[in-house]
């Protein structure tokens, strides 16, 4: 698989996975099944790399509907979008699907689809997913969605190819791999140039 893979179609709407692709949400994820445990573990986020704000901001001047998934509980995630660092991101998304508003969370496509739908949108590739996982990426091509990689490890060509075979056992691969927000960005700009 090549990490030139480009998506098929503009972006409309994107979604966002939010743990270890926006933010860095510390430890309390790992408490999250256990209600009393995460409450007492909850601090809030940190960013991943500087600058997101502002890229949401500039995909939503650009007219593109955003949104973040989370497979944790709505109480627990509002809490985490509404405390990134000293920031609110709460008004950066138009919409939030959360793992207590579906029957089946990741890697099942129910979020995804439960956030296009509060949109009002039918699933095609003028949706983007952008998620740092495999199960991110499953869930995605479940939806027929367009699945983007963030590849924010770093990971080489080779490891990419080793979690993505593409085999009838692990069929979803992404439609496009990035690196960084700023290659996320640079993308959606191609995409916006291409059909203007």
């Amino acid at each position: 698989m090549s990490l030139l893979k480009l998506p098929h179609a503009k972006p409309k709407t994107i979604l966002f996975d939010w743990h270890a692709t926006l933010v860095d949400t510390k430890d309390a994820m790992y408490h999250a099944i256990d209600n009393v445990c995460y409450s007492q573990h909850m601090t809030g986020a940190t960013t991943l790399e500087p600058g997101i704000p502002e890229l949401l901001g500039t995909l939503r001047k650009q007219h593109i509907k955003l949104g973040v998934i989370s497979n944790r509980k709505r109480e627990f995630m509002q809490y985490e979008v509404g405390n990134v660092g000293a920031e609110d991101w709460s008004l950066l998304f138009d919409t939030m699907a959360c793992g207590d508003d579906v029957a089946h969370r990741k890697p099942s496509p129910d979020l995804l689809l439960k956030a296009l739908d509060n949109f009002g949108i039918r699933p095609d590739t003028s949706c983007w997913y952008v998620g740092d996982s495999t199960t991110d990426v499953g869930a995605a091509k479940e939806a027929k969605i367009t699945a983007i990689f963030y590849n924010g490890a770093s990971w080489d060509e080779n490891w990419i190819d080793r979690i993505f075979p593409g085999t009838m056992r692990h069929p979803h691969q992404p439609d496009a791999v990035i690196n960084s927000f700023s290659e996320l960005a640079a993308l959606v700009d191609q995409f916006v140039l291409e059909f203007a």
